[in-house]
């Protein structure tokens, strides 16, 4: 399989070729929650825009729960904020989950349309690889904080086209996929330390959620994909 593979950040191109498979990346903590959430049950997470969006939702359909953070708190009246070490303490089985926040639910939003779009973190890249592995065109989105670059990001997608190019025959690049690799190849096994000396990383401890970022950045946790649907996102089958 040849493979063409293009990382962006989503508030530089909206409507990118519709045939690449889409991975959305916020690994603190958006992708990485969403993906936890599936892990633990839930039947699907769909993502909104805004607060107001949330709780429209949740006065048609009562029986949703609300996760989000703003500015990386949980929301005021929300069930839950968006910290995957709470999730993964909790059974959500069957539940169905109506999640915002700052940076990651955009990037869905802004990407919906596109051929297919699915959710991409640390805790479940190996599964993400081996079914990337199967698709020719790859469009990686890094969410980014507040439109800006997010190291975590990036270093992610870095170590996911690092594996794709052992696994496969990776035919074309473009420069900030290059760039990426490079990154992941030179730090190697100090990857995961370095990441957790992003900015975005540093504003999670001061605000007491180290634990998140600890787990954000262990690699191989689940094997759930999850795919976006017209109800939100759920565990790929």
């Amino acid at each position: 399989m040849k493979i063409k593979t293009k990382v962006i950040y989503y508030e530089k191109e909206k409507n990118p070729d519709t045939n690449y498979t889409t991975v959305i990346v916020d690994i603190l903590r958006a992708s990485s929650s969403i993906t936890t959430l599936l892990s633990n049950g839930a039947l699907w997470v769909k993502p909104v825009m805004s607060i107001e969006e949330a709780f429209n939702i949740k006065e048609k359909s009562p029986d949703v729960l609300l996760a989000g953070e703003k500015n990386a708190l949980k929301i005021e009246g929300f069930d839950f904020g968006n910290s995957p070490t709470e999730f993964l303490n909790n059974d959500f089985k069957g539940k169905k989950i109506v999640l915002t926040t700052t940076n990651g639910t955009k990037a869905v939003l802004n990407h919906r349309d596109n051929f297919e779009v699915l959710i991409g973190c640390f805790l479940n890249i190996n599964a993400l690889i081996d079914y990337l592995k199967i698709r020719e065109n790859i469009l990686l989105v890094c969410s980014g904080s507040h439109g800006e670059f997010s190291l975590e990001d990036f270093l992610f997608c870095g170590r996911l086209i690092v594996n794709l190019t052992k696994n496969c025959n990776v035919e074309s690049m473009d420069d900030a996929s290059k760039l990426a690799l490079k990154a992941a190849q030179l730090l190697g096994n100090e990857l995961l330390p370095y990441a957790k000396e992003s900015m975005h990383a540093k504003v999670l401890v001061s605000k007491g959620f180290e634990k998140d970022v600890d787990f954000c950045l262990k690699e191989n946790v689940f094997s759930t994909i999850p795919i976006l649907t017209d109800e939100g996102f759920k565990t790929l089958n």
